[in-house]
């Protein structure tokens, strides 16, 4: 299409994204930008209701739609009754996160003045307009390349450049007043330097060996660190394997998301996985390592801070295998993680907490 649009010109602007909650969190970062070009549009946000928690405290977004695409909204009647809501509440543009054939059809149906998505996604020629995806950068600069044809000053366009690192959240006292409240029965002390360890990933490819978490934790106890797990109640069984080997503190499968974001605004540092923990860090500009497997930064998935290290093997011709991982190594080695030694991890810490 030819004709000229600016963002100014839609008073209430939809965003879809209700794939995985790394995706969601970093999409944030787009909303956020989306506020400061246009200060006085209304922002809905359509994702899936793991997410509704942490988007409702976004200062950025003014409505939530949980979208669940897997259970009660699934199938046509479920995109549907997405797009008669999004009718209803007189959207004039939908960006398309996600990219879906779901998403594209629900953007179409919405019949909104402008949607974007991008080229790649599924039954794109359904958007108005189309940006290209493109790979070697960070996802969230690929998600604000859809916003380029949309801004047409100078000032606007060095927003949607902007290196972004952490977002607006609303955290209440009450999450505030739960977290103490763990922390203590944990016997955590106000001078204790917390580490965030995040040993699960929805991939097992993208999991770090079990028994070198173990051994990294049991290093970062004996250089006064206090290491704390973390995860998804599924990740239960294997912290606990951890927590018994190395007697550490646990919260895995005890948190919320707020809670544990703002459990993340009080460690001084979280080590994961290239999964969702890498991006609720950055959301609340907690320093982070990431290790990477399977996977590779430069899919667009690594952290987002200045101190933050991204730790892999480079010198492997297996890798990367694939940009979400898998169930099992496909040449059956599983060297991607086996080669990260302890050591690599223990002295990016000692590096990023700048400990001698």
């Amino acid at each position: 299409m030819n004709k000229k649009f600016d963002i100014k010109n839609f008073r209430r602007i939809a965003i879809i994204q209700t794939a995985f909650l790394g995706d969601i969190a970093l999409a944030l970062y787009f909303a956020e930008t989306i506020k400061e070009l246009h200060p006085d549009c209304e922002i809905i946000f359509v994702s899936n209701p793991i997410a509704v928690e942490l988007l409702k405290s976004s200062k950025n977004i003014d409505i939530v739609i949980s979208f669940d695409k897997r259970g009660s909204d699934s199938g046509i009647k479920g995109i549907r009754d997405l797009s008669d809501k999004l009718k209803k509440l007189e959207t004039e543009c939908i960006f398309g996160l996600q990219r879906s054939m779901r998403t594209s059809l629900v953007t179409y149906l919405a019949k909104p003045k402008l949607s974007v998505g991008f080229e790649n996604s599924t039954f794109s020629i359904l958007y108005k307009k189309r940006a290209k995806y493109i790979l070697g950068i960070h996802e969230t600069q690929r998600n604000n390349k859809l916003l380029l044809d949309l801004v047409h000053d100078d000032e606007g366009k060095s927003l949607i450049e902007k290196h972004r690192w952490g977002v607006d959240l609303e955290i209440n006292n009450d999450i505030k007043e739960k977290i103490d409240s763990k922390l203590n029965i944990l016997g955590v002390k106000n001078t204790d330097k917390l580490i965030a360890i995040a040993p699960g990933s929805v991939w097992e490819t993208k999991r770090w060996i079990e028994d070198y978490y173990t051994e990294l934790i049991i290093k970062l106890i004996n250089q006064g660190l206090n290491p704390i797990l973390i995860g998804a109640k599924n990740e239960v069984s294997l912290s606990e394997k951890i927590r018994k080997a190395t007697h550490c503190l646990s919260l895995v499968g005890e948190t919320s998301i707020m809670e544990l974001l703002e459990l993340l605004n009080r460690v001084k540092l979280t080590i994961t996985n290239d999964s969702a923990p890498t991006h609720l860090a950055g959301l609340v500009r907690c320093k982070t390592i990431t290790i990477f497997g399977s996977t590779v930064p430069e899919f667009g998935f690594g952290p987002l801070g200045p101190f933050d290290i991204a730790v892999g093997n480079n010198n492997l011709k297996c890798r990367p295998c694939g940009i979400h991982g898998s169930r099992k190594c496909p040449i059956k080695s599983f060297d991607c993680m086996k080669t990260i030694t302890t050591d690599m991890v223990y002295q990016s810490v000692l590096k990023i907490l700048e400990i001698d």
